[in-house]
């Protein structure tokens, strides 16, 4: 099967948004994380605070 010069460009174009994609789940997952340990902090502060008053 011989690939057009067409079907190549977007092959490249595939592969870019592809990686672009991969990058934008990194970021993702890294801010999911650290949401996560904000959210577990403020938790943990929250029940400190609420039980060092009595």
């Amino acid at each position: 099967m011989i690939a057009d010069p067409l079907e190549d460009r977007q092959a490249e174009q595939q592969k870019a948004v592809i990686s672009q994609v991969q990058t934008l789940l990194m970021w993702a997952k890294g801010l999911g994380i650290a949401s996560l340990v904000l959210l577990v902090i403020v938790g943990a502060l929250s029940i400190y605070v609420s039980l060092s008053a009595n």
